[in-house]
């Protein structure tokens, strides 16, 4: 009710969901994500993760409090 949704959406959501198609998928992406400008965020053992991470592109790392290592 707060957002004004129907009372059937969450009802028929899981419907809605299923019903979108591989094609429609791959069309949005296309349209909307960029494989040149695309960043990865992963968080962990940077000692470990940096080596497998390094066979996609360029690995940055950054502290906990956000200062690049």
């Amino acid at each position: 009710k707060i957002h004004g949704l129907p009372a059937d959406y969450w009802d028929v959501y899981p419907a809605r969901v299923y019903a979108v198609t591989a094609e429609a998928l791959a069309a949005v992406a296309r349209k909307y994500i960029r494989p040149d400008a695309l960043q990865v965020v992963v968080v962990g053992d940077g000692a470990r993760l940096k080596p497998v991470l390094e066979k996609y592109g360029t690995v940055q790392m950054y502290s906990t409090s956000g200062a690049p290592k």
